[in-house]
């Protein structure tokens, strides 16, 4: 018997995103807030922090166009709590696309994101593949609960 601890999970990242829906029975793509954790090799979602895990991507082995910036002037539809703060990740399975509450926090997940995939990443609006949010001196208003 195996008497070795568990390894602990590191992450790289967790916070809040909206992820939207892949259409399911009815065909709606609305947005949801979800729980987002970061590592190494995965992004894991959950329906709140500590909640129920509702799914996961791997992201070894996706290359430096998996990850887009959605255009600043992206429109925003529906009535959902969505934001124009847009993330696409491109697997070879699926495209998760998910929405921070700001830019600031947008650009966290980037960075975040740009250092797990190989090759970093894809940006339509200017070459963020040296931006490091933790030198920027205004921070950003963060949304207290979704």
């Amino acid at each position: 018997m195996n008497n070795q601890p568990l390894p602990t999970l590191e992450f790289v990242k967790t916070g809040f995103l909206f992820k939207r829906g892949a259409g399911g029975l009815f065909g709606r793509k609305n947005w949801k807030p979800r729980y987002f954790e970061l590592t190494d090799s995965t992004l894991r979602y959950y329906s709140y922090q500590k909640g129920k895990k509702k799914g996961e991507v791997r992201l070894d082995g996706i290359g430096r166009d998996a990850i887009e910036v959605m255009p600043a002037d992206s429109k925003k539809t529906g009535t959902s709590k969505s934001t124009i703060w847009r993330i696409a990740v491109q697997t070879p399975k699926r495209r998760l696309l998910l929405a921070a509450s700001t830019e600031y926090e947008m650009n966290e997940w980037i960075y975040a994101l740009s250092r797990v995939v190989k090759g970093g990443l894809k940006h339509r609006h200017s070459d963020m593949t040296n931006y490091n949010p933790s030198k920027r001196t205004d921070i950003a208003a963060r949304a207290e609960s979704f």
